[in-house]
C-alpha cells in the first residue's frame, strides 16, 4: 500500500487532496514538524531533505518517477505544461523543482526539466522576485546536471 508522511497543512495536503480524489488506497503517517520529526534518521532515510510530504509508491519514495513523467511531459508537449503558454502551474514547478535542488539527483537532472527551468530562471520576474525574497540559490545562471 501507498504511503503519505505528512503535516497537516504542510505542502503534503495537496498530495493528500489528491489520494482522496483518486479513490487511491494509502495510508496516512503523521511527521511532526513540530517536535522535528522531519530531521530523524528513520525519516531522512526516506527523504534526505527532510522535509514533508513524503509519498511512498511500491514500497520506494517516487520523486523520481515524477520527474520522469515531468520531463516526457515537457519534452512532448512544452515548452510549458500546457504547451506553448505559460500557466500557473509553470510557476508553482519551478519552486518544487527549486526545493530538490538538494536532493541527491535534483529535477535539474532530466534534461526537459533542465531547459524548462533555464526558461523560468530567465524571466525578470525570476528576478526581481530573488531580489526582494534575498534568495541567491539556484539563481539565474543556468543549472548543470548531476546525473
Amino acid at each position: 500500500m501507498d504511503v503519505l508522511y505528512y503535516s497537516p497543512g504542510a505542502a503534503s495536503m495537496v498530495v493528500h487532496w489528491l489520494l482522496i480524489e483518486l479513490g487511491t488506497p494509502y495510508e496516512l503517517r503523521l511527521c511532526d514538524t513540530s517536535t522535528g520529526a522531519q530531521k530523524s534518521p528513520e525519516y531522512l532515510a526516506l527523504n534526505p531533505n527532510g522535509v514533508v510530504p513524503t509519498l511512498i509508491l511500491d514500497g520506494v519514495p517516487r520523486i523520481g518517477q515524477a520527474w520522469d513523467r515531468l520531463d516526457a511531459h515537457l519534452g512532448k508537449h512544452g515548452p510549458y505544461m500546457l504547451g506553448d503558454r505559460i500557466s500557473a502551474a509553470d510557476f508553482y514547478l519551478a519552486m518544487l523543482m527549486r526545493w530538490s535542488r538538494n536532493m541527491p539527483k535534483p529535477a535539474t537532472a532530466w534534461p526537459n526539466l533542465l531547459a524548462f527551468a533555464d526558461r523560468m530562471r530567465a524571466r525578470p520576474s525570476f528576478a526581481k522576485l530573488y531580489e526582494l525574497e534575498g534568495l541567491d540559490e539556484w539563481g539565474n545562471a543556468p543549472a548543470t546536471t548531476t546525473a
